[in-house]
C-alpha cells in the first residue's frame, strides 16, 4: 500500500460542527469551511488551523444564498485568531462558464488586515 501525504482535512461546516475540542488528530492540519459566525467561532474552539469563509461574492453556484460581503467577511474574521480565507472563482476567467480561475483572500495580517 502507497503512503499518502496530505498537507491538510478540509472539513465541510456540517462536519466541523460535529466535532468538539480534542477530537481532531494531532499531526494534522485542518481547514474548516464555515458560512456564519457561530461555525467559524467553533472551528478556532475545535483547533483548526484556518477557516474558508463563504460565500463573500454571490455564486452560480449557489445562486439562492446570500452572500456576505467584504464589510461582514472582514468584521468576521476579525473575531477569530486563525487565519480565514474567502475562496471565489475570478469573473475574468468565465464564472459558471468551464474551468475559473481560483482567487483566494486572506484576513488576518497583523500589519494590513485582509489581503488578496
Amino acid at each position: 500500500m502507497q503512503q499518502v501525504s496530505v498537507a491538510a482535512i478540509h472539513l465541510k461546516q456540517q462536519q466541523c460542527m460535529q466535532l468538539h475540542k480534542g477530537s481532531l488528530q494531532a499531526g494534522q492540519r485542518y481547514i474548516a469551511a464555515c458560512h456564519d459566525l457561530e461555525s467559524l467561532q467553533h472551528a478556532q474552539n475545535i483547533g483548526c488551523d484556518a477557516a474558508i469563509l463563504s460565500p463573500v461574492l454571490p455564486t452560480a453556484s449557489h445562486p439562492d444564498t446570500p452572500a456576505l460581503g467584504w464589510a461582514q467577511f472582514q468584521d468576521w474574521a476579525k473575531q477569530v485568531d486563525i487565519p480565514v480565507f474567502a475562496f471565489r472563482r475570478d469573473a475574468s476567467a468565465g464564472l459558471g462558464a468551464g474551468p475559473a480561475t481560483p482567487c483566494l483572500w486572506y484576513c488576518r495580517d497583523p500589519l494590513y488586515g485582509c489581503v488578496g
